[in-house]
């Protein structure tokens, strides 16, 4: 339900970027404040940026190379929500699995993140791990994209297809 909310605040704020940007009194590049948003939001809607990025025939040019930003700008999770995670999911830290596991991930996206590890036979392996709560604010997440897909419908046609559509595919590509 905290995430519900988080959202919506965090919608409230980009709204009143946006009328801020139709009366002229801040000036940042729309595409921009388009990304920020997603990256804030995190979650499904840095997936949904992701998707967005992809789909010229949804947003203009400029929004699409911007979004493109989403891929490999994801902020990493600490190291000890990755010892958590090991410990609930297998009762044991890393270090008890592999022969060496690096601390710092070389890869971090938006459910997840991949750190480098060797096992006892010497052999390299990348280990993927979920960002903590990430299945419950997926979960949000959908309900929300569906929400502003809809109003989306209403306000911002696009030539493509119906955002309700557009939503709809996102969460099949996602699940």
């Amino acid at each position: 339900m905290f995430r519900f909310f988080y959202i919506i605040g965090i919608l409230t704020k980009y709204l009143l970027i946006y009328l801020l940007l139709k009366f002229g009194l801040y000036r940042k590049p729309k595409e921009k404040i388009l990304r920020n948003f997603f990256e804030q939001a995190g979650g499904a809607f840095i997936k949904f940026g992701q998707l967005l990025a992809l789909r010229i025939d949804v947003l203009p040019k400029e929004y699409a190379l911007e979004m493109i930003g989403l891929f490999d700008n994801v902020k990493p999770f600490p190291y000890q929500d990755v010892e958590n995670t090991f410990l609930q999911e297998l009762g044991v830290t890393p270090h008890k699995i592999f022969k060496d596991f690096q601390k710092k991930p070389f890869a971090s996206a938006s459910f997840g993140q991949v750190h480098g590890a060797k096992l006892e036979n010497d052999h390299i392996v990348a280990v993927k791990i979920l960002r903590p709560g990430i299945e419950e604010k997926v979960t949000v997440d959908f309900l929300l994209i569906s929400i502003l897909a809809f109003f989306a419908d209403l306000f911002f046609k696009i030539e493509a297809l119906p955002w309700k559509e557009f939503a709809q595919e996102f969460r099949r590509w996602t699940k």
